[in-house]
């Protein structure tokens, strides 16, 4: 696909972002025609046949746009700018709900906590939200991470408000990596017990569509490899032949549309995995927060989740050791239903590049 300049390129690639956030739902496409109707018309595309080929196939429509953006930004990229967008939506509800209980004169605790709820929710994590098996049960978690975060900050020294605001970021990503993780986990099991075949139900994107109910999967899943790459934990992790491979894997990039059952699989446990390590880190990391104050170096030593803590060290060293120390909190995943044979030995290449061994 070629483009006149660069300023096209990035336009599509935005306009073609911000459409597939708008696809969820006719009223918000509606919305986003009627906000975006110049800078459509200024790249040479008609606000109405947008309308028309989304009225027509809403799900054909999302698939056009992805690989429409993907193609002018690149994946990285394209998701990256889909989920600062998602993060602008919220803002906006943060503030028009921060509107609406001053104007009603709420408690200030009450508001604090509704807006802290609703701040969890970044593009990463709404992700994670849309990956949940069970949504109501994702919920009822994403309040408990809440509670616990008041519970750190109300146990804490006196904090900043960047601190607080730090412990209960770091507490509502450890719950959905943990989310994510158990549902990844649940996936590889569910992709290794269907039969390849050839034709649609071969397509990977088909088999996520029907073995979650969702045609969004595949990219909220590319969302969260996007967020594992760019997080921290991959700076903490324990080097060793099964973390340095599931690194290896995610890295890699996620399954194309044709890889086979088994490849999707093997990613899914690799990013099973490192989510749960990220969800370790971003534990130790509210912990250490709520007990220091800071992100920095320890004040006083002690305790924090069972690791001896020496005063001045710092978190990076700390949280280094406590996952070394914590190793079964990424399992190797021997998702193989019962009474099937497991695959042969020997090595595999997926038709995205992605390169593992059977022992």
């Amino acid at each position: 696909m070629g483009f006149i300049d660069e300023d096209q390129r990035n336009s599509i690639g935005t306009l073609a972002a911000g459409a597939r956030l708008a696809a969820s739902s006719p009223e918000a496409m509606q919305s986003w025609l009627q906000n975006n109707a110049n800078e459509l018309a200024r790249v040479g595309v008609g606000p109405n046949s947008v309308a028309q080929m989304y009225q027509q196939n809403p799900s054909g429509f999302g698939e056009f746009v992805d690989h429409l953006g993907m193609a002018a930004l690149g994946p990285i990229d394209y998701f990256n700018v889909q989920d600062k967008m998602a993060g602008r939506e919220i803002d906006r509800g943060r503030l028009a709900e921060t509107i609406r209980s001053n104007q009603a004169g709420e408690a200030l605790q009450a508001r604090g906590q509704n807006l802290s709820y609703q701040s969890a929710m970044t593009g990463h994590n709404i992700a994670a939200q849309r990956l949940a098996l069970d949504q109501q049960e994702f919920g009822f978690k994403m309040q408990q991470a809440q509670e616990k975060a008041q519970q750190l900050i109300s146990e804490a020294p006196k904090l900043s408000v960047n601190m607080e605001k730090g412990i209960e970021t770091a507490v509502n990503n450890a719950t959905a990596s943990s989310n994510s993780a158990n549902s990844m986990s649940a996936l590889a099991q569910q992709f290794r017990a269907e039969k390849p075949t050839t034709g649609l139900f071969g397509n990977a994107q088909n088999m996520f569509a029907k073995l979650t109910g969702s045609d969004t999967t595949l990219r909220d899943l590319r969302i969260r490899q996007n967020a594992l790459v760019n997080s921290q934990v991959l700076k903490f992790l324990p080097p060793g032949p099964a973390t340095d491979k599931d690194v290896e894997i995610v890295r890699q990039g996620a399954p194309t549309d044709m890889d086979n059952p088994e490849t999707v699989a093997r990613w899914l446990d690799a990013m099973a995995n490192l989510e749960r390590r990220n969800a370790q880190f971003n534990e130790f990391k509210a912990e250490w927060m709520s007990a220091n104050g800071n992100p920095g170096q320890s004040r006083n030593g002690g305790q924090i989740l069972g690791l001896d803590v020496k005063k001045g060290e710092s978190l990076g060293s700390a949280v280094k050791r406590y996952m070394s120390m914590n190793t079964d909190a990424a399992p190797a995943q021997d998702s193989t239903p019962s009474g099937e044979p497991r695959n042969q030995v020997g090595s595999y290449t997926s038709k995205s590049g992605i390169q593992f061994t059977v022992e």
